[in-house]
């Protein structure tokens, strides 16, 4: 792609990114439920994902929810790795007009966290190129 995607343009594709509260910078996450070891983690007691965050406190709410699930769609689209950069380059104001980055808490410029919720789904979405 020879530009880099607008932010609406980027976020059409991925899904929006997540402001956190409670943590600098963005996040992006898919529904905990999409977890492909966590999800047979979740049924061993003592584990990790025994008591998973993900499904408790905003995390439930329908609006949450449904992003959630438009970002997991959102990994088959072959212009993700793309518009995904695209969104963090605006959403951390190095590229772009709208002031998306207002939205993130001080110090929190250059901070992302990935899967807040939920986890890689396979390799080859590690590994994909545009």
């Amino acid at each position: 792609m020879a530009r880099w995607l607008t932010w609406s343009e980027a976020v059409a594709i991925t899904g929006n990114l997540g402001f956190p509260s409670k943590m600098p910078g963005t996040s992006y996450g898919i529904p905990a439920r999409a977890c492909k070891v966590g999800s047979k983690l979740r049924a061993i007691a003592g584990t990790t994902c025994a008591s998973c965050y993900a499904f408790k406190g905003h995390y439930g709410h329908g609006s949450v929810e449904q992003a959630q699930a438009k970002r997991l769609a959102s990994l088959s689209d072959h212009r993700w790795s793309y518009a995904m950069a695209s969104a963090l380059m605006h959403a951390h104001g190095l590229i772009g007009k709208r002031k998306v980055h207002a939205k993130i808490k001080h110090g929190g410029r250059g901070w992302h966290r990935w899967h807040d919720a939920g986890d890689v789904q396979s390799l080859e979405r590690i590994c994909a190129r545009s």
